[in-house]
């Protein structure tokens, strides 16, 4: 029997991208729903860590706005959690088919990069409003994280102009999706189609239809 054709180097890359895409989806599709299916966070931890009986009381605030900002968007956010999981558990399946040179998997993962990059974009819009109401919570953790004398100094979401947010989301959507595209061009390169073409003959029995 003869060796199978060898995979394109940008095409197994790109799959491998592809797959990874796939695995962030999971993993935070999995963090949202479990998110609302989890106790109430208790943001005691954290604030202990504080200097200040002041600035312990005020990382509990900003804690308990996150967490009301979270749960009272429970409607819009929750489906976002279970889309996220399904599509990334479906592009982890197909990007395993399509290494495998299923053929039809190529042309299916090509249509999930293309549907997850616009729904990856529109829910990072939509929630925006979460991002910003648990950023102080954000910073804190992180800042409180440090050792005392590695601490910067303390900032707010007040701190941060009002279209910075705004403007990092849509870099983040952006190189998203220029990313994906990146894939898809990859997916889609002649070389990468003869790959698939070759892979699918062999499975073909002698005379069979394609």
């Amino acid at each position: 029997m003869e060796a199978p054709p060898r995979k394109p180097w940008p095409l197994l890359v790109a799959i491998i991208v592809a797959w990874l895409f796939g695995v962030g989806g999971c993993t935070e599709g999995s963090q949202i729903i479990a998110g609302y299916w989890s106790p109430a966070p208790d943001f005691g931890e954290i604030a202990a860590k504080g200097s200040t009986d002041e600035e312990r009381a005020a990382v509990r605030a900003a804690g308990e706005r996150c967490h009301t900002a979270t749960d009272g968007a429970r409607r819009r956010v929750f489906p976002f959690g279970v889309a996220t999981f399904v599509l990334g558990a479906a592009m982890v399946v197909f990007s395993a088919r399509a290494m495998a040179g299923r053929k039809s998997a190529r042309s299916l993962l090509i249509q999930l990069l293309v549907v997850q990059a616009l729904f990856v974009g529109v829910r990072e819009y939509a929630t925006r409003d979460l991002k910003r109401e648990c950023m102080d919570i954000t910073f804190a953790a992180v800042r409180l994280g440090m050792k005392d004398k590695d601490r910067p100094p303390a900032i707010t979401s007040g701190d941060v102009p009002s279209g910075l947010l705004d403007a990092g989301v849509m870099v983040a959507i952006a190189l998203r999706s220029l990313a994906a595209g990146l894939v898809v061009l990859a997916l889609t390169r002649p070389r990468s189609v003869a790959w698939f073409d070759a892979m699918e003959a062999r499975r073909l029995p002698p005379g069979g239809a394609g």
